[in-house]
């Protein structure tokens, strides 16, 4: 009977924790979702009263110029879309295989100089080199104002991204598998593509999804090197 007592709170127990727990999520939830809410209505505000009082949930007037403005002049978002896929895809996968490539070497027990770059990488993390010494870089040295390489370049690589690729490699593949396969006679590149992108594929995933989202959210490298309303 008293076992019979506990069992029975504590499945009470358990299913007020789960009722709580999806009441706690299900707000997060919905709050999340106010952003695009916001979007939404705003895109049916006239555009004086946003000038005028900013974004409001409850707008003083509505209006539909904007989806009018928008069926007639198409090819402006029609073009922004198309910098925004292509910008998208070329970061991810470029970006990707250099992170995976970086991650790799810096993973070999046979690479010296291993601790040393892994150090600069992660020294970045700690100390940049500001904003403006960025753009002079960009827009300077490299000449990648007003081109496709501005939203390229900038975004390509991350220092997080390689350390954790290299963490991956490090603690998920063994060192006796490179080592086995040095013996049976394959090479660096053949040990990279054969064996260590097959198997980083989790970790790959997980980077190359968060790597997307980000390059698909970000408008700081359109705001600073691009003036061309085409790469808009």
């Amino acid at each position: 009977a008293a076992r019979r007592e506990m069992r029975r709170k504590s499945n009470r127990g358990y299913r007020v924790f789960n009722r709580a727990s999806t009441v706690l999520v299900g707000l997060f939830a919905l709050l999340c979702l106010l952003p695009f809410l916001l979007l939404l209505i705003g895109s049916f505000t006239d555009n004086d009263v946003v000038v005028r009082n900013g974004y409001s949930f409850f707008p003083q007037k509505w209006s539909v110029d904007s989806y009018v403005y928008l069926f007639r002049n198409p090819q402006g978002l029609i073009n922004a879309y198309k910098v925004t896929i292509i910008t998208t895809l070329a970061t991810t996968v470029f970006g990707l295989f250099l992170t995976a490539m970086t991650g790799y070497a810096l993973s070999r027990q046979d690479f010296r100089s291993r601790n040393v770059f892994s150090f600069m990488f992660y020294f970045t993390q700690l100390f940049g080199g500001g904003l403006i010494p960025w753009y002079m870089v960009i827009t300077q040295y490299l000449g990648m104002r007003d081109t496709m390489w501005a939203l390229i370049v900038p975004s390509l690589l991350s220092s997080y991204n390689i350390l954790l690729m290299r963490n991956f490699i490090k603690q998920c593949v063994p060192n006796e598998v490179v080592e086995s396969a040095r013996i049976d006679g394959a090479n660096d590149a053949r040990i990279y593509t054969g064996i260590m992108l097959p198997l980083s594929k989790p970790v790959m995933t997980t980077i190359g999804l968060f790597a997307a989202l980000g390059y698909w959210n970000n408008w700081t490298n359109g705001l600073y090197y691009i003036t061309d309303s085409k790469l808009y």
